[in-house]
């Protein structure tokens, strides 16, 4: 797997789910300069929960398997829109001191806009199984 140094930019998200991630991610893809991804793997969801009551998950994940996949982006900004980094990756990315701040988008949608949009894809955190 073939690395290159990590973009000098990074766009990251603060959001619930069901915020317009997806819409987000298009526009910034727009731009040439600008790689955007849509909740890319690796995947934060499955140590989430863990991370949130052991800080050191958090810390693993983000230097064992999210770093090493966005030194392969090749742009030289890289906006991953997820609601992921919300919930103890950006708090991990923050106390490293040998990356840079990344820019933070807050998207925010209204409760009952989130509440219908989950009930309508049957996809209730921590209630769906599948």
């Amino acid at each position: 797997m073939k690395t290159h140094p990590l973009p000098n930019r990074f766009i990251f998200t603060i959001s619930s789910g069901r915020s317009g991630t997806k819409h987000l991610t298009r526009i910034l893809g727009s731009f040439p300069e600008v790689g955007a991804l849509h909740e890319p793997a690796p995947n934060f969801l499955q140590e989430m929960r863990v991370a949130q009551l052991d800080f050191e998950i958090a810390q693993r994940f983000l230097d064992d398997k999210k770093l090493p996949q966005l030194s392969l982006a090749k742009e030289k900004i890289f906006a991953e829109i997820s609601h992921m980094w919300c919930k103890g990756l950006l708090q991990a990315w923050l106390l490293r001191e040998d990356l840079p701040v990344p820019d933070v988008v807050i998207l925010d949608r209204s409760l009952r806009s989130v509440a219908l949009s989950i009930l309508r894809l049957e996809t209730t955190p921590e209630r769906t199984h599948g």
